[in-house]
């Protein structure tokens, strides 16, 4: 159990996945909370460690299981903390629908016993939002996106209220909220905190980052160091729009892709390079298990890490993410802000040297946005505070 002389206005956030659980929690960051990710459900860690945060995001690490795995890993994760600890309660949900989110939903209201639950996944900064239940993305219905046909953890091509309709039961209620604005969400927020006690938040960082805008201002400030002169990308993501991503910096940077063959690089980066990216590619031969790809992925990484002694690492993928901090044994790491919304900047010691570690989920962003975190990171040696810049 946790013990903090600050109980009533804790915030616990439980993600899925790893870049959810980062992107989620990292709003809070810009108004004075201080925000700490727990990266691994399988790790042991210090509760001491976790004392300090207001803001407490755990990946449960579930999102490519089917509904029953899924929420036995999330009320495993949970059984750790107490409900008391916490003011708000948030159950972090992709604005796509992927992963087992309505048995993930109701693992957290069993094992909180909450009755009630606020369903919001709508990211309308993002260009998804929520219509008569049904998710739209670009414009675009769900079912007929990339994101349905994703090879891992598929979107759900069920509108939500259908989705949701058979969780009424032993008296407890969900409600879906359409969402296509801010003040849309503002509005579900508003009524989640009037309810706050019996309440469970559901949504994506769409409805946290107006959580964050909607509570007092704390006033602890983090700022990484401003020494920012080499980057590394490791792209273990096949998303299109990562693929895009990449091409982006190819075209300004041709000699920077180095492509790892089911995780594994074909040749080592040279260590003089500004910019170097690592992108996965599949063996058409010899096609392996996701994790399998990571892993091999992960240690790939961590000898390319000690060729180029990168200041900024991009981890895109939440697999990706999850296998290379593994590798280096996380088990908790601090939220500094985010470069825009949606990508989180966190702080990571390694190999005794602070770095800026960026997670990014591999369908978000459009296609520059490799490119504008390079130029903004040479362009003013860091990389929070650009929100100005993302609308």
């Amino acid at each position: 159990m946790i013990i903090s002389t600050d109980q009533a206005h804790k915030i616990l956030i439980v993600s899925d996945d790893l870049t959810g659980a980062c992107d989620a929690a990292s709003p809070f960051c810009e108004h004075g909370f201080r925000v700490k990710v727990l990266v691994d459900p399988v790790k042991s860690f210090q509760t001491r460690d976790l004392i300090e945060a207001d803001v407490i995001s755990i990946n449960t690490n579930s999102r490519r299981y089917g509904p029953e795995k899924a929420a036995k890993f999330v009320s495993e994760c949970l059984w750790k903390f107490d409900l008391n600890d916490f003011r708000y309660i948030v159950k972090k949900i992709d604005s796509t629908l992927r992963g087992s989110l309505v048995s993930e939903v109701r693992a957290v209201m069993d094992t909180f016993a909450i009755k009630e639950a606020y369903v919001a996944p709508a990211f309308p900064d993002q260009s998804r939002v929520v219509r008569d239940g049904q998710v739209f993305v670009d414009g675009i219905s769900l079912d007929k996106t990339e994101y349905a046909n994703d090879a891992i953890s598929p979107a759900s091509k069920s509108n939500l209220n259908q989705m949701f309709q058979l969780e009424q039961y032993q008296q407890s209620t969900i409600r879906v909220f359409d969402s296509e604005t801010n003040e849309d969400l503002d509005t579900v927020v508003e009524e989640y905190l009037h309810n706050v006690n019996t309440c469970l938040l559901v949504g994506s960082s769409g409805v946290t980052r107006r959580l964050a805008l909607g509570l007092s201002k704390r006033t602890h400030i983090d700022r990484l160091g401003d020494i920012c002169q080499s980057i590394l990308y490791v792209v273990g993501s096949r998303s299109q729009r990562s693929l895009d991503q990449v091409e982006a910096i190819k075209e300004l940077y041709p000699d920077s892709i180095y492509l790892a063959s089911n995780g594994l690089a074909d040749a080592a980066l040279t260590s003089n390079k500004d910019v170097s990216v690592i992108l996965v590619t599949q063996d058409p031969q010899l096609i392996e298990r996701p994790g399998i790809v990571a892993a091999r992925l992960a240690k790939t990484v961590m000898k390319q890490i000690c060729q180029v002694d990168p200041d900024v690492i991009v981890l895109t993928g939440g697999d990706t993410a999850l296998a290379c901090l593994r590798e280096i044994d996380a088990s908790i790491l601090e939220i500094c802000g985010d470069f825009v919304p949606g990508l989180p900047v966190l702080r990571l010691n390694l190999n005794g040297k602070d770095r800026m570690l960026v997670t990014k989920a591999g369908g978000f962003g459009e296609r520059g946005l490799f490119v504008d975190i390079l130029e903004e990171m040479k362009g003013h040696g860091g990389l929070l505070g650009r929100h100005d810049h993302a609308q």
